[in-house]
């Protein structure tokens, strides 16, 4: 079971359980369901960009609510396959 998105394996599928706000202030509601492709860390600002089929979701470790999201993977996220 996955700790963190980026943990996440290419094709799982997760639930969005608790509404939140992107990097770029896109809103993630709650009840999407999310097919994992891929992620790139960019060191310099601590960011994320996750691609899913559905949409992509950028996250940053230099914002405190993204940094919630990144380090709360089950108070955002359940898994479903």
């Amino acid at each position: 079971m996955p700790q963190y998105l980026s943990e996440l394996a290419k094709g799982q599928k997760i639930k969005v359980i608790k509404e939140f706000y992107d990097f770029d202030n896109d809103k993630i509601e709650a009840g999407r369901i999310l097919t994992f492709r891929d992620y790139n860390y960019f060191v310099h600002d601590g960011g994320y960009t996750f691609s899913f089929e559905e949409t992509v979701i950028r996250l940053a470790e230099i914002d405190g609510g993204n940094e919630r999201v990144l380090n709360s993977f089950s108070e955002y996220f359940e898994m479903i396959e």
